[in-house]
């Protein structure tokens, strides 16, 4: 019988270290809420454009000539969070930045250390709000996102749901 008092296993516990410390202005300070929202609208509109042609091209919907649109939506659904989760995980772990953190200014970091997510983290960011479109009904979806984005509103450090569990911050990068 071995003696388990001498266990410890506090070296098994996954707790993130002491945060990087975070300046009060300019850069590497806490992103505003609005900038956020902007940049993560403009990836949308970028996102989206990119899943309606990768979609067209591979003939997953087709216009007709009295001008609805025929497909499959679950198919559609699916090339639009692959395209989404290509271009969201790949901007964050090669800089921290897609095009709507460019063009205000803002980049991804993790909290432990100023340096972009790594693609574990940078994947569970993506996944979580990701998984939230997969749910059929409407309004669940909309209360399900409301609860992951607006969470930062609150937050002290102005994360999201999504980014408490990749222990990620948006800071300004200018």
């Amino acid at each position: 019988m071995t003696d388990d008092s001498s266990f410890d296993d506090t070296e098994y516990i996954d707790e993130p270290s002491e945060p990087d410390p975070v300046p009060e202005s300019g850069p590497g300070s806490l992103a505003p809420l609005w900038a956020r929202a902007l940049a993560r609208i403009i990836d949308m509109f970028l996102v989206l454009t990119m899943g309606a042609l990768i979609s067209q091209v591979f003939g997953l919907v087709e216009t007709t000539d009295d001008g609805p649109v025929s497909g499959n939506p679950a198919l559609v659904m699916l090339s639009l969070l692959a395209v989404w989760g290509l271009y969201e995980v790949t901007g964050t772990v090669t800089g921290g930045r897609m095009l709507g953190k460019m063009a205000l200014g803002l980049r991804i970091r993790q909290v432990e250390v100023d340096a972009p997510p790594r693609a574990l983290k940078a994947l569970s960011r993506w996944l979580l709000p990701a998984i939230m479109l997969l749910v059929p009904v409407g309004e669940v979806i909309l209360v399900l996102l409301v609860f992951v984005y607006l969470t930062a509103i609150t937050h002290p450090t102005r994360q999201g749901f999504h980014d408490r569990v990749a222990h990620t911050l948006v800071v300004r990068s200018r």
